[in-house]
């Protein structure tokens, strides 16, 4: 007994395994004590797996828990023998924080216990399990950091090395993968992928209609069911459900989502590998490669089964191969054929990426034997001859949606005549709107445009390597889906995630930049403001789901709560946001100085540069805490002055209607005869005039009423807008209804987009 005592990774492992024995017993007997319910409630969490909340409490939970030090475990026996005595001391602390890490089991049977008192809700117990996660994560990635990626060790990727990145992400996304299960639905894409992977599964059949017609999809799918969840892999042209085919029919939705944790751990490898080769120094090319990874937006792509996850690993690894192609032209060109072909069968618009690919290969193999000059005209001409092929194949080689998006995509852009709009359009709500946007959901993706310029002068090879497929790509969805960049209800920014990577090298710049005296504090804003999101959304999951023409769904949830509104304070390309200018006219001065910054210092980071002093690290709280505080305190100085009929309720007959992302179209709610909306809109005192911002399909009248108060009617013909006066109004918040009266014909719609409270009174 004595000599099973003195091995501290037996003696850790087994109290681990008695504390999660321990909490195992502790949560069944609550769940029974109080009969808690099976479910995670849709209060918060909306359309979230309806059985198993039970076992996942009392099995799973602690299972979790123990797999994490199992895999800490596995992470000490991966380091050599020689280097374990200098890692003593960080073993023997981990250890000891890995098992007060249990006491969180005991903080999540304080949440079931606090469910079952009369009038309680889950949060508390879900708050538990994240801060349960995050404690496993945070250890996991300080182990991994003291023994495999501390700047002083070693330049060479080991397989030790490798195996010790991929357990530790392969652990903490399949810990997080299992909340998200539990808590969530599958939603937007995934649904048609999983359907034709269960089709295959069950039926031997791409076809569809047996698996719709038992509703199969209760396996995964939780929501009101909707046929246009459901298409056919012809016109996608799209073979990801064939990669699906495995992991589900080995282990349903949750074998393929550990199979994309397994994904996304090969991904961190790679990425860090490729990081080190193109000259980022190793510390900062883990900060770089962590923070990519576990931004928000790519997190939530790891845990659902769609296409951009695949194809990040896959631009990876051709970025590997077309750094090489100098040195080993024939295996590079190979490799990349086979990479761009894998990427042409997971998603016909992922192959643009392996075309960009191809076309940075192909300049450095001709540049070490042509010059530079003569390297640069040929490839273009290479392209240029690419595209002209392209377009003299005839029409039933490429995908239905593929030309039907092309033609919208230039219609629309031939018709709105500036040959700036698309840039303008999509970029700007990539870069700011708070439901789709990167300032909100993942801030170091901004951070790493402002290495561009830097990285093209300190490391051009690898930087002009990294350029080209991302250029190519984002190039293509500009083009065919400008009008609708956000991608309807999606993640944050999913069409674009799959060139995440790339702009980790550009990210790493802009970091050893940074790494100065006070400097550094806009990394870690950036940094925490993305981990706050991160924790948000998998706390709830359903809040990673953004609807076209609305806010984002976390802040319509912290208004719903504190009572406040504060959406306007926050920029949006969809509603009426008043801040939009100064929030663009900030960010691109942000972006400045920071490229000046980064293109003025170039020296690598040293070890210890981005540890914070006490001022420094004051700061950095109040900083935050006064980001967080002002729109809190701005919902009381400057409430909204517009309505938006998105945000309304509405009745059967009002649906939501979002056309496209022009900043100039009408959004909001379609209102056929005897539809009705009604919100909540503020009023400053006294006299007031009201505008409706609507499109009449035919001729009508408006009823308004305020409180209750029915209003005189207004007839509405073809206009655009239509102001009324109101008598005097007491300050605060009334209630605002709108009815609509016309001919039954589908044509005799109203469609609102917003109601505006104009000043002065009377004009």
């Amino acid at each position: 007994m004595p000599s099973v005592i003195k091995k501290p990774a037996v003696f850790h492992l087994a109290a681990c395994a008695l504390l999660s024995l321990a909490a195992c017993a502790l949560l069944r007997w609550l769940w029974g004590l109080y009969v808690l319910p099976d479910a995670v409630p849709a209060d918060l969490w909306g359309c979230a797996q309806p059985w198993g909340l039970r076992r996942f409490a009392f099995l799973t939970l602690p299972a979790m828990a123990l797999a994490g030090s199992l895999c800490l475990e596995l992470l000490l026996w991966l380091v050599p023998p020689e280097r374990r005595p200098a890692l003593a001391g960080v073993s023997s602390s981990t250890r000891v924080w890995d098992l007060a890490s249990y006491a969180l089991l005991g903080a999540v049977a304080l949440g079931a216990w606090w469910w079952g008192l009369p009038g309680a809700g889950m949060l508390p117990l879900a708050l538990a399990v994240v801060a349960l996660l995050t404690a496993k994560a945070a250890l996991l990635l300080r182990l991994l950091w003291s023994a495999w990626l501390r700047p002083q060790e070693g330049v060479a990727l080991g397989w030790r090395r490798h195996a010790a990145i991929f357990l530790a992400v392969l652990c903490i996304l399949s810990m997080t993968g299992l909340w998200m299960k539990q808590a969530s639905s599958t939603a937007g894409d995934e649904v048609s992928y999983l359907l034709m992977a269960q089709s295959l599964a069950q039926h031997g059949t791409l076809d569809q209609e047996a698996t719709v017609r038992g509703k199969e999809y209760r396996d995964f799918y939780f929501c009101r069911w909707s046929g246009g969840l459901r298409w056919t892999m012809e016109f996608s042209h799209s073979y990801f459900p064939l990669l699906l085919y495995p992991p589900y029919a080995l282990g349903g939705r949750l074998g393929v989502m550990l199979f994309f944790a397994g994904i996304m751990a090969l991904l961190a490898g790679q990425l860090y590998a490729w990081l080190l080769r193109s000259g980022l120094g190793k510390g900062v090319a883990a900060l770089s490669a962590g923070l990519v990874l576990f931004s928000g937006p790519v997190l939530c792509l790891g845990q659902h089964a769609l296409s951009e996850a695949p194809g990040m690993l896959l631009l990876v690894v051709g970025l590997r191969l077309a750094g090489a192609a100098p040195r080993r032209p024939l295996a590079a060109l190979l490799g990349l054929l086979a990479v761009s072909a894998c990427l042409y069968f997971v998603k016909f618009r992922l192959a643009a990426l392996g075309g960009g690919l191809l076309l940075a290969a192909g300049f450095w193999w001709l540049e070490a034997r042509l010059g530079t000059r003569r390297a640069l005209f040929a490839s273009l001409g290479a392209a240029l001859a690419a595209l002209l092929a392209a377009l003299l194949l005839p029409g039933w080689v490429w995908p239905q949606s593929f030309l039907e998006e092309l033609r919208e995509g230039l219609g629309l852009w031939g018709r709105n005549g500036s040959l700036w709009t698309p840039l303008r359009v999509m970029f700007g709500g990539l870069a700011l709107d708070q439901a789709f946007g990167l300032l909100i959901t993942a801030p170091v993706a901004l951070l790493a445009l402002a290495g561009i310029p830097a990285a093209l002068r300190r490391i051009p090879r690898p930087a002009l390597t990294a350029l080209a497929p991302v250029v190519v790509y984002v190039g293509m969805v500009c083009l065919m889906r400008w009008y609708r960049w956000q991608g309807g209800f999606d993640l944050p920014a999913r069409l674009y995630l799959v060139v995440f990577p790339a702009l980790a090298l550009f990210l790493g710049v802009v970091l050893s930049a940074l790494a100065r005296p006070w400097w550094r504090l806009v990394a870690w804003g950036a940094a925490l403001g993305g981990l706050a999101y991160t924790l948000v959304v998998v706390l709830i999951p359903a809040l990673r789901w953004g609807r076209s023409g609305m806010i984002n769904p976390a802040v319509s949830l912290a208004q719903e709560r504190l009572g406040l509104a504060f959406y306007h304070l926050l920029p949006s390309t969809f509603v009426y946001s008043p801040l939009l200018p100064w929030f663009v006219g900030l960010t691109a001065l942000g972006l400045l100085v920071l490229a000046w910054l980064a293109w003025r210092n170039s020296a690598t980071a040293q070890a210890g540069a981005w540890r914070l002093p006490a001022k420094e690290a004051v700061a950095l709280v109040v900083g935050l805490a006064l980001l967080m505080a002002a729109p809190l305190a701005g919902a009381k100085l400057w409430p909204p002055r517009t309505l938006e009929a998105e945000l309304m309720r509405g009745s059967h007959r009002s649906p939501l209607w979002v056309e496209n992302a022009f900043p100039w179209d009408m959004r909001g709610r379609s209102l056929s005869n005897g539809g009705w909306i009604s919100g909540r809109l503020f009023f400053p005192g006294g006299a007031a005039r009201l505008r409706l911002v609507a499109r009449a399909g035919s001729p009508g009248e408006v009823l308004l009423s305020l409180d209750g108060r029915s209003l005189p009617g207004l007839a509405f013909n073809r206009g655009r807008s239509l102001e009324v006066t109101l008598a005097p109004v007491n300050r605060g918040w009334h209630q605002v209804s709108l009815f609509w009266r016309s001919c039954p014909r589908r044509d005799c719609y109203l469609l609102v987009d917003r109601l505006e409270l104009l000043p002065g009174g009377p004009g």
